[in-house]
């Protein structure tokens, strides 16, 4: 419950920042990018986690590595990191933080799952179809998953949408069963 208040707090504190200083997009880039850096390279999580690393030097790293890229608010908010010994929850809190950030936007982040890579402009028409059905702005990623057949599974806003073939013959044994009663 502690882990979960101090993810919580550190996200509050960030999307804050971000919307008083009106930067929430370059906010929203930043952290998507530190996202992928943490997740896909554990050992530099690890190597900003690990307390027998001096603070200072862990400090110089985030600084020489990404103070061109990353808003210095947010290079701040990292060190602080280190420095209260939290940096082991820095992607709960950055993705909470994004959460904070498109909702300050009103904005429904989702997937869509698929076999293959989808086009641009065929997630660019499901993501416009969806906003009106939802009646908010929806942006959608592309994810692979090989156990689809074929068509594709849209999941946004606590909702699943099937259009699989899966889906399909999950509606149509549904149907028999209820025309057979």
């Amino acid at each position: 419950m502690e882990k979960q208040n101090i993810i919580h707090n550190w996200a509050i504190a960030i999307s804050n920042l971000a919307i008083e200083d009106k930067k929430t997009d370059e906010y929203i880039a930043s952290i998507k990018d530190l996202i992928t850096l943490f997740e896909k390279n554990w050992d530099v999580k690890e190597f900003f986690s690990n307390n027998f690393i001096e603070e200072t030097v862990k400090e110089k790293v985030i600084d020489v590595s990404l103070k061109k890229q990353i808003n210095d608010l947010l290079i701040n908010a990292l060190k602080l990191m280190v420095k209260r010994k939290v940096f082991d929850s820095v992607c709960s809190i950055l993705k909470y933080s994004l959460k904070l950030l498109y909702e300050s936007k009103n904005i429904e982040n989702g997937i869509v799952l698929s076999s293959v890579k989808i086009s641009d402009s065929m997630i660019t028409t499901i993501e416009q179809k969806l906003s009106t059905k939802l009646n908010k702005k929806v942006k959608l990623e592309n994810v692979i998953d090989e156990s689809i057949i074929a068509g594709i599974l849209v999941e946004v806003a606590n909702k699943s949408y099937d259009f699989s073939i899966k889906g399909k013959i999950e509606d149509i044994k549904n149907d028999l069963k209820e025309n057979r009663n």
